[in-house]
């Protein structure tokens, strides 16, 4: 069985500044959501928890991107 790693490029629309502003945005906002649903009393329960995950991903996301810039695909990927 041949398993040849593939080498192909490909093409990123997305400037590595522009991404690194759009995962630190969607870092924040779900963390935003939450305080404000907790404090109206309105989340869901599994709320609770999945929001702050979201928040965490993509903040690791944001700090993988800024210190591996060659990481601009693989950051995409994962957020995809």
């Amino acid at each position: 069985m041949n398993q040849e790693v593939s080498h192909k490029r490909y093409l990123s629309l997305i400037e590595r500044k522009t991404l690194l502003r759009i995962y630190l945005i969607s870092s924040m906002a779900p963390m935003v959501l939450w305080v404000c649903e907790g404090w109206f009393g309105i989340g869901a329960p599994h709320d609770r928890w999945a929001q702050p995950l979201f928040s965490l991903v993509m903040l690791g996301l944001y700090a993988g991107l800024k210190r591996y810039p060659q990481s601009l695909v693989t950051t995409q990927r994962i957020a995809v």
